[in-house]
């Protein structure tokens, strides 16, 4: 690659091309290209930067471990991207912040740490604009890492308290298992410490919809009428989950005890999907029962899951 094609890589590329022309040819001159085989590690994690890269062809895979030991994947760069300049800023610790390996076979531009340094001291905006995309980018990696620690948390614990309510449907057969469950357990898990997710909001927030969605049948006439899965559509029917659907999202308002899925509850009940109390009672239950079990789970996990109320 010759001093051209080199400079052109430089100028194509998101922090090089802000450089003058005369400080950018300077590091075309001294960067020399390398080349890494698929599968090939080019820096590991916590090692001393002593040089930056520009990619030229292919594509490279930046990852970090968590504490459990598992690989995170943070991101995946192509050509005209660079990496590995941040830990070779003034003030940084120098070591590198993650560890870098070729996707496939690639081709580099390694731009040694003197050469790099010096750009740095003829242009101090330049300096200042490289800290600031670090930050970002820590940032960035920082909530790339916590978004699949949570996606883990989130499937195991859902598929925990799932599988054990379903469990003791089957045991008791009783149907301790409704699909709204499935909406009251994402916010348990994913919003653990917010009011919605609290235990009083949970238990009281079903509990209104169930109220609402038992009685709003009986006003309108339908207490005895089937399913409207099964039963010709008519005025009564709507006005009936309307009004569930209404009073239900008024009254967990006003009781301080609101909670999203049981606006589900209240229309299961109201299109007469469950309506013998003694179902009504289980559902009931078994929203108690998923609270329990998130309570226990979260606060095992070191999340300030609240006793009762937020």
């Amino acid at each position: 690659m010759d001093l051209f094609d080199r400079e052109q890589h430089l100028e194509r590329t998101g922090i090089w091309k802000d450089l003058d022309a005369e400080d950018r040819r300077r590091l075309a001159e001294a960067a020399s290209a390398v080349e890494f085989p698929a599968g090939a590690l080019i820096f590991r994690e916590g090692e001393i930067g002593d040089c930056a890269y520009v990619m030229v062809r292919g594509s490279v895979q930046v990852f970090t471990f968590a504490k459990n030991g598992q690989e995170l994947e943070l991101a995946r760069l192509k050509e005209s991207a660079q990496f590995g300049e941040q830990s070779l800023l003034p003030g940084r610790t120098g070591q590198r912040n993650a560890s870098v390996r070729a996707a496939e076979d690639v081709t580099l531009l390694r731009i040694l740490k003197a050469d790099f340094q010096k750009a740095l001291s003829r242009q101090r905006q330049f300096s200042e604009m490289l800290t600031q995309a670090g930050e970002v980018q820590a940032s960035q990696n920082l909530s790339r890492q916590k978004a699949l620690v949570w996606a883990l948390f989130m499937f195991a614990n859902g598929f925990i308290t799932i599988a054990i309510q379903s469990g003791l449907a089957m045991f008791f057969q009783t149907p301790f298992i409704f699909p709204l469950l499935g909406a009251t357990a994402f916010l348990l898990f994913f919003t653990p410490t917010t009011p919605p997710a609290s235990p009083r909001n949970v238990i009281c927030g079903h509990a209104i919809g169930i109220v609402c969605g038992y009685i709003a049948p009986w006003l309108t006439g339908l207490q005895y009428a089937g399913p409207a899965t099964v039963m010709a559509l008519e005025w009564s029917r709507v006005l009936a989950t309307a009004l569930s659907l209404g009073t239900s999202g008024a009254l967990m308002i006003l009781l301080n005890a609101s909670h999203p899925p049981a606006c589900a509850t209240t229309l299961i009940v109201s299109l007469g999907l469950v309506t013998k109390p003694r179902l009504l009672v289980v559902l009931e239950c078994a929203v108690i029962l998923l609270t329990l079990q998130a309570f226990c789970i979260n606060r095992l996990a070191g999340i300030k899951y609240p006793r009762w109320a937020r």
